[in-house]
Protein backbone atom coordinates (compact mmCIF):
# COMPACT_ATOMS: atom_id res chain seq x y z
CA UNK A 1 0.00 0.00 0.00
CA UNK A 2 2.44 2.62 -1.20
CA UNK A 3 1.60 6.29 -1.78
CA UNK A 4 -1.54 8.01 -0.51
CA UNK A 5 -4.29 5.69 0.77
CA UNK A 6 -7.60 6.44 2.47
CA UNK A 7 -11.02 5.11 3.52
CA UNK A 8 -14.21 7.19 3.68
CA UNK A 9 -17.73 6.97 5.08
CA UNK A 10 -16.98 4.46 7.81
CA UNK A 11 -15.40 1.89 5.49
CA UNK A 12 -12.80 -0.52 6.83
CA UNK A 13 -10.34 -3.04 5.45
CA UNK A 14 -11.80 -5.94 7.40
CA UNK A 15 -14.08 -6.43 10.40
CA UNK A 16 -14.55 -9.26 12.88
CA UNK A 17 -17.52 -9.67 15.22
CA UNK A 18 -16.89 -10.81 18.77
CA UNK A 19 -19.20 -11.76 21.65
CA UNK A 20 -18.15 -8.55 23.40
CA UNK A 21 -18.39 -6.27 20.33
CA UNK A 22 -16.40 -5.86 17.12
CA UNK A 23 -12.97 -4.95 15.79
CA UNK A 24 -12.43 -3.15 12.46
CA UNK A 25 -9.07 -2.77 10.75
CA UNK A 26 -8.79 0.83 9.47
CA UNK A 27 -5.16 0.95 8.36
CA UNK A 28 -2.12 -1.35 8.28
CA UNK A 29 1.50 -0.62 7.39
CA UNK A 30 3.94 -3.49 8.01
CA UNK A 31 3.36 -4.41 11.67
CA UNK A 32 1.53 -1.17 12.52
CA UNK A 33 -2.24 -1.46 12.76
CA UNK A 34 -4.97 1.09 13.44
CA UNK A 35 -8.33 -0.35 14.46
CA UNK A 36 -11.73 0.74 15.70
CA UNK A 37 -13.00 -1.42 18.55
CA UNK A 38 -16.54 -1.50 19.93
CA UNK A 39 -17.25 -3.13 23.28
CA UNK A 40 -20.74 -3.70 24.64
CA UNK A 41 -21.95 -2.47 28.03
CA UNK A 42 -20.88 -4.45 31.11
CA UNK A 43 -18.16 -6.47 29.34
CA UNK A 44 -14.73 -7.20 30.77
CA UNK A 45 -11.54 -7.11 28.73
CA UNK A 46 -7.85 -7.48 29.48
CA UNK A 47 -4.65 -5.96 28.13
CA UNK A 48 -1.90 -8.52 28.66
CA UNK A 49 1.89 -8.21 28.38
CA UNK A 50 3.17 -9.12 24.92
CA UNK A 51 6.21 -11.07 23.78
CA UNK A 52 7.53 -8.14 21.73
CA UNK A 53 9.93 -6.01 23.82
CA UNK A 54 8.95 -2.70 22.22
CA UNK A 55 5.24 -3.43 21.98
CA UNK A 56 3.04 -0.32 22.30
CA UNK A 57 -0.77 -0.32 22.45
CA UNK A 58 -2.61 3.01 22.41
CA UNK A 59 -6.33 3.55 23.01
CA UNK A 60 -8.42 6.68 22.38
CA UNK A 61 -12.07 6.67 23.50
CA UNK A 62 -14.40 7.93 20.78
CA UNK A 63 -17.60 7.24 22.73
CA UNK A 64 -18.59 5.56 25.98
CA UNK A 65 -17.05 4.96 29.36
CA UNK A 66 -14.79 2.25 30.80
CA UNK A 67 -13.25 1.56 34.18
CA UNK A 68 -9.65 0.49 34.66
CA UNK A 69 -10.26 -1.97 37.51
CA UNK A 70 -6.53 -2.47 38.05
CA UNK A 71 -5.96 1.21 38.90
CA UNK A 72 -9.54 2.31 39.72
CA UNK A 73 -9.62 4.94 36.96
CA UNK A 74 -12.63 5.80 34.76
CA UNK A 75 -12.00 6.82 31.13
CA UNK A 76 -14.59 8.67 29.06
CA UNK A 77 -14.99 10.16 25.58
CA UNK A 78 -11.83 12.08 24.60
CA UNK A 79 -9.60 10.26 27.10
CA UNK A 80 -6.67 8.09 26.03
CA UNK A 81 -4.16 5.69 27.53
CA UNK A 82 -1.33 3.48 26.29
CA UNK A 83 0.76 0.57 27.54
CA UNK A 84 4.47 -0.03 26.89
CA UNK A 85 6.66 -2.76 28.37
CA UNK A 86 3.69 -3.98 30.40
CA UNK A 87 4.60 -6.48 33.11
CA UNK A 88 1.14 -7.26 34.53
CA UNK A 89 -2.29 -7.55 32.87
CA UNK A 90 -4.65 -4.57 33.16
CA UNK A 91 -8.34 -5.34 33.67
CA UNK A 92 -11.16 -3.16 32.33
CA UNK A 93 -14.95 -3.17 32.44
CA UNK A 94 -17.26 -1.12 30.23
CA UNK A 95 -19.72 1.16 32.02
CA UNK A 96 -21.39 2.11 28.73
CA UNK A 97 -21.34 0.86 25.17
CA UNK A 98 -17.85 1.99 24.14
CA UNK A 99 -16.05 2.77 20.87
CA UNK A 100 -12.26 3.19 20.78
CA UNK A 101 -9.45 3.84 18.35
CA UNK A 102 -6.84 1.16 18.93
CA UNK A 103 -3.25 1.40 17.67
CA UNK A 104 -0.66 -1.37 18.02
CA UNK A 105 2.82 -1.79 16.56
CA UNK A 106 2.37 -5.52 16.01
CA UNK A 107 0.39 -7.76 13.64
CA UNK A 108 -2.62 -8.51 15.81
CA UNK A 109 -5.63 -8.25 13.51
CA UNK A 110 -4.64 -10.91 11.00
CA UNK A 111 -4.11 -13.47 13.76
CA UNK A 112 -7.31 -12.49 15.51
CA UNK A 113 -9.31 -12.45 12.30
CA UNK A 114 -8.15 -15.92 11.25
CA UNK A 115 -8.85 -17.36 14.69
CA UNK A 116 -12.29 -15.84 15.05
CA UNK A 117 -13.42 -16.71 11.53
CA UNK A 118 -12.48 -20.35 12.01
CA UNK A 119 -13.88 -20.61 15.53
CA UNK A 120 -17.09 -18.81 14.63
CA UNK A 121 -17.96 -21.49 12.09
CA UNK A 122 -17.32 -24.22 14.63
CA UNK A 123 -19.12 -22.46 17.47
CA UNK A 124 -22.24 -21.92 15.35
CA UNK A 125 -22.32 -25.65 14.62
CA UNK A 126 -21.76 -26.58 18.29
CA UNK A 127 -24.60 -24.29 19.38
CA UNK A 128 -26.89 -25.88 16.80
CA UNK A 129 -26.06 -29.32 18.22
CA UNK A 130 -26.26 -28.41 21.91
CA UNK A 131 -27.79 -25.05 22.90
CA UNK A 132 -26.53 -25.53 26.47
CA UNK A 133 -22.87 -25.38 25.40
CA UNK A 134 -22.71 -21.68 24.47
CA UNK A 135 -24.11 -20.34 27.73
CA UNK A 136 -22.18 -22.91 29.73
CA UNK A 137 -18.89 -22.02 28.07
CA UNK A 138 -19.28 -18.31 28.82
CA UNK A 139 -20.11 -19.02 32.46
CA UNK A 140 -17.11 -21.33 32.77
CA UNK A 141 -14.83 -18.69 31.26
CA UNK A 142 -16.01 -15.97 33.65
CA UNK A 143 -15.64 -18.19 36.73
CA UNK A 144 -12.30 -19.59 35.58
CA UNK A 145 -10.79 -16.12 35.06
CA UNK A 146 -12.06 -14.97 38.46
CA UNK A 147 -10.58 -18.05 40.12
CA UNK A 148 -7.28 -17.64 38.24
CA UNK A 149 -6.95 -14.08 39.55
CA UNK A 150 -7.21 -15.38 43.11
CA UNK A 151 -4.60 -18.05 42.35
CA UNK A 152 -2.25 -15.35 40.95
CA UNK A 153 -1.94 -17.08 37.61
CA UNK A 154 0.76 -15.64 35.37
CA UNK A 155 -0.05 -13.23 32.56
CA UNK A 156 0.37 -15.57 29.61
CA UNK A 157 -1.26 -18.44 31.50
CA UNK A 158 -4.25 -16.19 32.23
CA UNK A 159 -4.67 -15.45 28.54
CA UNK A 160 -4.42 -19.13 27.63
CA UNK A 161 -6.94 -20.02 30.33
CA UNK A 162 -9.49 -17.48 29.13
CA UNK A 163 -9.43 -18.90 25.59
CA UNK A 164 -9.29 -22.55 26.69
CA UNK A 165 -12.20 -22.18 29.11
CA UNK A 166 -14.36 -20.54 26.45
CA UNK A 167 -13.59 -23.26 23.89
CA UNK A 168 -13.18 -26.27 26.18
CA UNK A 169 -16.19 -28.07 24.67
CA UNK A 170 -15.36 -27.42 21.00
CA UNK A 171 -14.73 -31.14 20.50
CA UNK A 172 -18.45 -31.79 20.92
CA UNK A 173 -18.84 -30.69 17.31
CA UNK A 174 -17.83 -34.23 16.32
CA UNK A 175 -20.04 -36.02 18.87
CA UNK A 176 -23.28 -37.43 17.33
CA UNK A 177 -26.39 -35.34 18.04
CA UNK A 178 -28.29 -38.36 19.31
CA UNK A 179 -25.79 -38.69 22.17
CA UNK A 180 -25.41 -34.97 22.93
CA UNK A 181 -29.16 -34.42 23.02
CA UNK A 182 -30.12 -37.61 24.86
CA UNK A 183 -32.42 -36.61 27.77
CA UNK A 184 -31.57 -39.55 30.02
CA UNK A 185 -28.55 -41.45 31.29
CA UNK A 186 -25.94 -42.44 28.72
CA UNK A 187 -25.00 -46.06 28.11
CA UNK A 188 -21.38 -47.06 28.73
CA UNK A 189 -20.76 -47.05 24.96
CA UNK A 190 -22.27 -43.57 24.60
CA UNK A 191 -20.19 -42.27 27.49
CA UNK A 192 -17.04 -43.64 25.85
CA UNK A 193 -17.95 -41.56 22.80
CA UNK A 194 -18.48 -38.43 24.93
CA UNK A 195 -15.07 -39.01 26.51
CA UNK A 196 -13.47 -38.37 23.12
CA UNK A 197 -14.46 -34.68 23.03
CA UNK A 198 -11.35 -33.37 24.88
CA UNK A 199 -9.14 -35.10 22.29
CA UNK A 200 -11.28 -33.83 19.42
CA UNK A 201 -11.16 -30.33 20.93
CA UNK A 202 -7.38 -30.42 21.05
CA UNK A 203 -7.21 -31.36 17.38
CA UNK A 204 -9.34 -28.33 16.49
CA UNK A 205 -7.32 -25.99 18.71
CA UNK A 206 -4.01 -27.26 17.36
CA UNK A 207 -5.19 -26.73 13.79
CA UNK A 208 -6.04 -23.12 14.62
CA UNK A 209 -2.79 -22.72 16.60
CA UNK A 210 -4.54 -20.62 19.22
CA UNK A 211 -1.73 -19.77 21.68
CA UNK A 212 -1.18 -23.40 22.59
CA UNK A 213 -4.50 -24.05 24.36
CA UNK A 214 -4.93 -27.55 22.92
CA UNK A 215 -3.23 -29.27 25.87
CA UNK A 216 -5.55 -27.48 28.31
CA UNK A 217 -8.65 -28.54 26.40
CA UNK A 218 -7.36 -32.11 26.21
CA UNK A 219 -6.84 -32.29 30.00
CA UNK A 220 -9.95 -30.52 31.34
CA UNK A 221 -11.66 -33.80 32.35
CA UNK A 222 -8.62 -35.34 34.05
CA UNK A 223 -8.78 -36.00 37.82
CA UNK A 224 -6.01 -35.58 40.37
CA UNK A 225 -6.29 -39.25 41.42
CA UNK A 226 -6.04 -40.54 37.85
CA UNK A 227 -9.72 -41.50 37.44
CA UNK A 228 -10.45 -38.87 34.78
CA UNK A 229 -10.24 -39.03 31.02
CA UNK A 230 -8.98 -39.28 28.30
CA UNK A 231 -5.54 -40.32 29.62
CA UNK A 232 -6.00 -40.95 33.36
CA UNK A 233 -3.38 -38.34 34.27
CA UNK A 234 -2.54 -37.70 37.93
CA UNK A 235 -1.48 -34.75 40.07
CA UNK A 236 1.21 -32.53 38.60
CA UNK A 237 0.89 -34.19 35.19
CA UNK A 238 -2.24 -32.05 34.75
CA UNK A 239 -1.62 -28.38 33.91
CA UNK A 240 -2.96 -25.73 36.30
CA UNK A 241 -5.28 -24.24 33.66
CA UNK A 242 -6.96 -27.62 33.17
CA UNK A 243 -7.30 -28.06 36.94
CA UNK A 244 -9.11 -24.72 37.11
CA UNK A 245 -11.46 -25.53 34.23
CA UNK A 246 -12.17 -28.98 35.66
CA UNK A 247 -13.66 -27.71 38.91
CA UNK A 248 -15.43 -24.70 37.39
CA UNK A 249 -16.87 -26.87 34.61
CA UNK A 250 -18.18 -29.40 37.16
CA UNK A 251 -19.71 -26.71 39.36
CA UNK A 252 -21.55 -25.05 36.48
CA UNK A 253 -22.80 -28.42 35.20
CA UNK A 254 -24.10 -29.32 38.66
CA UNK A 255 -25.91 -26.03 39.24
CA UNK A 256 -27.42 -25.68 35.74
CA UNK A 257 -30.91 -26.82 34.83
CA UNK A 258 -31.15 -29.50 32.15
CA UNK A 259 -34.21 -30.75 30.27
CA UNK A 260 -34.15 -33.92 32.39
CA UNK A 261 -33.29 -32.50 35.84
CA UNK A 262 -33.22 -29.40 38.01
CA UNK A 263 -29.83 -27.91 38.85
CA UNK A 264 -28.39 -28.46 42.32
CA UNK A 265 -28.41 -25.63 44.84
CA UNK A 266 -25.18 -23.72 45.35
CA UNK A 267 -24.76 -25.22 48.83
CA UNK A 268 -25.27 -28.80 47.59
CA UNK A 269 -22.81 -28.25 44.73
CA UNK A 270 -20.20 -26.84 47.12
CA UNK A 271 -20.58 -29.94 49.31
CA UNK A 272 -19.94 -32.10 46.23
CA UNK A 273 -16.77 -30.11 45.50
CA UNK A 274 -15.62 -30.59 49.10
CA UNK A 275 -16.31 -34.34 48.87
CA UNK A 276 -14.18 -34.64 45.72
CA UNK A 277 -11.42 -32.29 46.88
CA UNK A 278 -8.10 -34.10 46.59
CA UNK A 279 -9.53 -36.88 44.41
CA UNK A 280 -11.09 -35.16 41.40
CA UNK A 281 -9.88 -31.64 42.15
CA UNK A 282 -6.56 -30.13 43.18
CA UNK A 283 -6.53 -29.18 46.91
CA UNK A 284 -5.35 -25.60 46.42
CA UNK A 285 -7.58 -24.92 43.43
CA UNK A 286 -10.60 -26.45 45.18
CA UNK A 287 -10.07 -24.61 48.47
CA UNK A 288 -9.66 -21.28 46.66
CA UNK A 289 -12.74 -21.84 44.50
CA UNK A 290 -14.90 -22.92 47.45
CA UNK A 291 -13.84 -19.81 49.41
CA UNK A 292 -14.66 -17.68 46.36
CA UNK A 293 -18.13 -19.21 46.06
CA UNK A 294 -18.86 -18.85 49.78
CA UNK A 295 -17.70 -15.20 49.78
CA UNK A 296 -20.25 -14.42 47.04
CA UNK A 297 -23.08 -15.00 49.50
CA UNK A 298 -21.40 -13.92 52.73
Amino acid sequence: MEGFNYLKNGHFIEKVEQNSGSLSLLAKIDDFELMEQTIHLDKEFIIVPGDKQNLIELFYILDGKIKDESHNIIFEKGDSFYVHQLTKPVYFKTLENTRLLYFINDSLFVLLSDIINKLKKTIIKVEAKDLYTEKHSNRVMNLAVELAKKLNLGDIDMMRLSYASLFHDLGKIDIPDIILQKPGKLTSEEFETIKQHPLLGRILADEIKLIDIGIIIEQHHEHIDGTGYPHGLKGDDICIEAKIIAIVDSYDAMTSDRPYRKGLSKETAINELIKNRGSHYDHVVADTFIRMLKNETS
